[in-house]
């Protein structure tokens, strides 16, 4: 799978899971949630969805995952509350955990969408030496 495919599938479930949860009460499956974290996660999964034609896929996955990285440090360290926002447990930790690593793994990879290998510094292709 590459960025492009990940953001995609990413995009969707932010969308989909946000709809969801806004008919479910306060769980979905195994997941606290609330209004705002739903509307969070549709408009999430929406600007996810608008950055893949604009070329800016491994600049918005690197956001995403330093943000999900930190509600992930900050519902672990104050389980079951996020800056009085929303209620998290620890099926909500684990997943931010997962989305924060996959983001950044993705974000973060050498290789261009196309499937070339390049610098991402520079966004020009390496050679090999």
């Amino acid at each position: 799978m590459n960025a492009i495919s990940f953001t995609k599938v990413l995009g969707w479930a932010f969308v989909i899971f946000g709809i969801a949860g806004l008919f479910t009460g306060n769980k979905l499956i195994v997941f606290e949630v609330n209004t705002l974290q739903n509307i969070v996660h549709i408009a999430t999964g929406v600007a996810v969805l608008v950055a893949l034609p604009r070329g800016a896929v491994h600049l918005f996955l690197q956001i995403i995952g330093g943000v999900y990285a930190c509600i992930a440090v900050v519902g672990l360290a104050s389980y079951g509350d996020i800056l009085g926002l929303f209620q998290v447990n620890t099926a909500d930790n684990f997943l931010y955990i997962v989305v924060a690593i996959a983001c950044l793994y993705f974000g973060l990879a050498k290789k261009k969408c196309s499937g070339h290998v390049v610098n991402n510094k520079t966004r020009k292709p390496f050679t090999e030496e």
